[in-house]
């Protein structure tokens, strides 16, 4: 099989988010099968769904995000209450979704496991802490993989755009890397 042939042989890696009440039912979980791989779980639109009632009616991943609304949700929840809705949740769902900057705290990244981690970001490119126009396209990594002159921009993460200048894309420009420590791809 010729590698263009293997391309158009692979489908898409489907994630079905519930947002609405109505989608935590069993006929529409069970519906899922052979079209969705995973289930994302916005707890921030429909509560805190029984992770085992979920898992009878869906057999594949499921992740667990609590959006805030400085990240486009709607979560009420203070950092208390919000850092013990994470926590719980690591001991239930496959992968728990932490929000850049706010959630990397050490109290959530000792308690989650690296494995269960997906760090988020949905705030503007200009929104980002640090960000200047004279460094160009941002690369978030953790600080075991920065130099130590790279600036912080949260306790886990910095920005090491000079070490990402050499991963160039076909424009030019640095590639977007972040570190898997950190929860997120490279």
């Amino acid at each position: 099989m010729s590698g263009c042939d293997a391309a158009v042989t692979r489908r898409a890696h489907m994630v079905a988010v519930v947002t609405q009440p109505e989608d935590l039912t069993a006929p529409r979980l069970r519906g899922l099968a052979g079209v969705a791989d995973a289930l994302e779980v916005r707890a921030d639109l429909v509560g805190d769904p029984d992770p085992h009632r979920l898992r009878r009616h869906f057999t594949g991943p499921v992740t667990y995000s609590l959006r805030s609304p400085r990240h486009g949700g709607r979560s009420a929840a203070g950092p208390v209450e919000r850092r013990t809705r994470l926590l719980r949740a690591a001991g239930h769902y496959d992968m728990v979704d932490l929000e850049a900057v706010d959630d990397l705290v050490p109290e959530l990244l000792a308690g989650i496991p690296a494995r269960q981690r997906r760090v988020s970001w949905h705030q503007p490119e200009l929104a980002r802490p640090e960000r200047s126009a004279d460094r160009g396209p941002a690369c978030w990594r953790h600080p075991r993989n920065c130099g130590s002159g790279s600036p912080r921009w949260s306790p886990h993460l910095r920005c090491c755009t000079s070490s990402c200048r050499s991963r160039e894309s076909s424009t030019g420009r640095p590639r977007r890397c972040c570190s898997p420590g950190s929860g997120a791809p490279t």
